[in-house]
């Protein structure tokens, strides 16, 4: 089967073939979707381009084919093509070298054990399952997000996996770690780290066991923490609230949920669809701008949330009435529910100024707070 061979790397992007593909005459196979129907494609690199070869099949006895020869399977196509050195391209100046191995984040679908559906996301399930590590390795726990299989559009499944491939890279004990994922069977699954703590927002809301005031003041830190090394990836978030952070081993806080993020300085969207409405900024609101210095502005909103018990945003009004409250600079009037320290909440209201200029970066923020939890380990007792 196709999907047994080393170098058939399930649904793919053109835009992913060309992050892993780096050596002249090395290929992978993957499959993409034209005209609403799976199609198999070989890619290969060539004289420091990449080709993409679309594998077509015969009308009548259903053979594979690219360019000359015909065969029953894709694995006798390649095979063909690599041991008799027979070019794909119609010139014949496009040969198939050497195999493109799969990466260590790639994972075979033997590898996961989805076992119980703890939640449902914007694409599919969400489940508590454990994941096979290495050949040997032991079986970790693990969260796994799968895609539904029907009615998903090559438009979904890369938004699907856009999520992953930006995490891929992240290393930070404040930030979720891709364990890896796999695309090579329906459904399409992406495997993360698994947090006991569940969200951050659910914590918030158990109004019968209260975080202490030392663990709220830590979970604005930890998060500022997690989000200063996105900074120093160039990361966007674009939906920093409570419901996008959870909790790991020891109530550490994890930044999670990067489904709207991107990888860039500035972004400029025309019209807002589908937004966080009550954590935008007010540039956002009026000119479609995202920045390190909004994702600011939406963590001074998930400050407020920390210290109100995980109360919405602006609970008292309707979602018509967000945007001229924000627009007319009355966010920053509404006042905590619970007590919060005086030294945190004027750094709140210096993230959630009106002018992004005189906001802090994160990585200024995480240093405040270092000072401040620093001090008030020591000061302040539990609740």
């Amino acid at each position: 089967m196709i999907e047994d061979e080393p170098y058939y790397h399930g649904f793919m992007s053109r835009e992913e073939t060309e992050k892993i593909i780096k050596k002249e005459g090395e290929f992978l196979v993957r499959k993409t979707e034209v005209a609403g129907r799976h199609h198999f494609v070989i890619s290969v690199m060539d004289e420091g381009n990449m080709k993409h070869f679309l594998i077509k099949r015969t009308n009548k006895k259903r053979l594979y084919w690219v360019n000359e020869f015909a065969f029953k399977t894709i694995n006798d196509l390649i095979q063909y093509h690599l041991r008799n050195h027979e070019p794909l391209s119609p010139n014949g100046d496009v040969f198939l070298e050497k195999p493109c191995p799969k990466k260590e984040w790639q994972l075979n679908p033997e590898q996961i054990e989805p076992q119980v559906k703890i939640g449902e996301g914007a694409f599919g399930e969400v489940y508590k399952g454990l994941l096979q590590d290495g050949i040997w390795g032991a079986r970790i726990p693990v969260a796994i997000k799968t895609l539904h299989s029907i009615n998903m559009t090559v438009d979904d499944r890369i938004k699907f996996l856009q999520e992953a491939n930006i995490m891929r890279e992240f290393r930070h004990e404040n930030v979720i770690r891709l364990h890896g994922v796999c695309t090579s069977k329906e459904p399409i699954m992406i495997v993360m780290e698994l947090c006991p703590g569940g969200s951050l927002l659910s914590r918030l809301q158990d109004l019968k066991d209260q975080p202490s005031m030392i663990s709220k003041i830590n979970y604005v830190y930890g998060a500022a923490r997690g989000m200063a090394y996105l900074q120093t990836k160039d990361i966007i978030h674009r939906d920093i609230a409570a419901r996008n952070c959870l909790l790991g081993e020891n109530e550490c806080v994890k930044i999670s949920d990067f489904g709207l993020s991107f990888i860039g300085k500035t972004l400029r969207e025309k019209k807002l669809k589908k937004v966080p409405l009550r954590w935008l900024s007010p540039e956002t609101l009026k000119m479609g701008v995202y920045t390190t210095k909004t994702d600011v502005y939406s963590f001074s909103v998930m400050m407020w949330e920390i210290f109100s018990f995980g109360q919405l945003p602006f609970y008292k009004h309707e979602n018509h009435e967000i945007r001229p409250l924000i627009l007319q600079k009355k966010a920053k009037l509404i006042k905590c529910l619970g007590s919060i320290p005086p030294e945190m909440d004027e750094l709140r209201l210096r993230c959630a100024d009106f002018d992004p200029t005189k906001r802090p970066d994160f990585i200024e923020l995480e240093a405040i707070l270092e000072q401040v939890t620093f001090i008030d380990r020591f000061v302040l007792t539990p609740a």
